[in-house]
């Protein structure tokens, strides 16, 4: 198994040529904190977090298996200070020699892409070894800062129901995981629609909207699965709701009224008049009426 390391290298001759007042190096701890679930693939981010008091600049060994991950980038967010890869080497200092850690503060970052070929269970250590510290007039020794975690078992893209239960009615055709279209008729009595599915999956999610409360004619429910690696299938049920078995159609085919984009009727209107004239400004190259039906 390669390791890649990056060997440390002396503090900083810049500090020495400085003169400071004395500084005591105080709780001289450093951890690595990275998330606690990793995928073959991912991308890994693990923060440097070091205390102490009038640190100014350090040096330290990054180890790593390179079979396993490869590091992209070194950074820092913290003001006025650098992070630096000099070849196989890595420092970190206050440019102005002004601003001392004086806190649990992080002051690196490694990003690391994971590589996609990792069986699950593996075994994945990064390491901070042999930090020494300095505040300008001595240098102190670090203990070592490790991050370990396992790879973790592929997401399931797993998108099937293995149930679909309603709570009026028969799916047609019979509910199979790999058939996504049903219909289901329901009678007049039916006024709403209580849809249970059941993924094949216990990580995926599985989500109902559209037309539960049901109106009379077609209604469309979804059904959208989603996988726990985000993939996504929709179910879909045409629901047909019966009419009123006691509804009469009305043979009412009269008007209340009608309403004009412009102009006005001639005559006026009158439900038992079929024809009329309107007269429009010549500006006007765009009409529309809309009849308002009695029933």
């Amino acid at each position: 198994m390669k390791k890649r390391i990056l060997t440390a290298i002396p503090i900083l001759l810049l500090l020495l040529c400085f003169s400071f007042s004395a500084r005591a190096l105080a709780a001289e701890t450093c951890t690595l904190v990275g998330k606690s679930t990793v995928y073959a693939g991912d991308r890994l981010e693990l923060s440097l977090n070091v205390d102490g008091k009038g640190v100014l600049a350090f040096t330290a060994n990054l180890e790593y298996d390179a079979s396993q991950l490869t590091l992209v980038q070194v950074k820092t967010n913290l003001s006025g200070w650098t992070v630096e890869m000099n070849g196989s080497n890595m420092m970190a200092y206050d440019n102005a020699l002004i601003k001392p850690i004086n806190s649990n503060t992080v002051v690196a970052t490694f990003v690391f892409d994971v590589k996609t070929t990792l069986p699950t269970n593996t075994a994945v250590n990064v390491s901070v070894t042999n930090m020494v510290a300095s505040d300008g007039q001595k240098d102190v020794p670090y203990p070592w800062a490790k991050y370990s975690v396992n790879i973790a078992a592929p997401k399931s893209g797993n998108t099937e129901l293995a149930e679909l239960g309603v709570s009026s009615g028969e799916l047609s055709p019979s509910f199979s995981s790999g058939v996504q279209k049903y219909t289901l008729e329901v009678d007049y009595e039916v006024s709403s629609l209580t849809v249970t599915p059941v993924t094949k999956h216990q990580k995926a999610k599985a989500s109902v909207t559209g037309n539960t409360s049901l109106v009379v004619g077609e209604n469309e429910v979804r059904i959208e699965v989603t996988a726990e690696n985000g993939a996504k299938k929709i179910y879909t049920i045409i629901v047909t709701r019966k009419e009123d078995p006691n509804y009469k159609p009305s043979g009412n085919a009269l008007l209340s009224g009608m309403k004009l984009s412009d102009g006005a009727l001639s005559p006026r209107f009158s439900s038992s008049v079929r024809d009329y004239i309107v007269y429009v400004p010549y500006e006007v190259i765009n009409f529309s009426a809309q009849g308002i039906p009695q029933d």
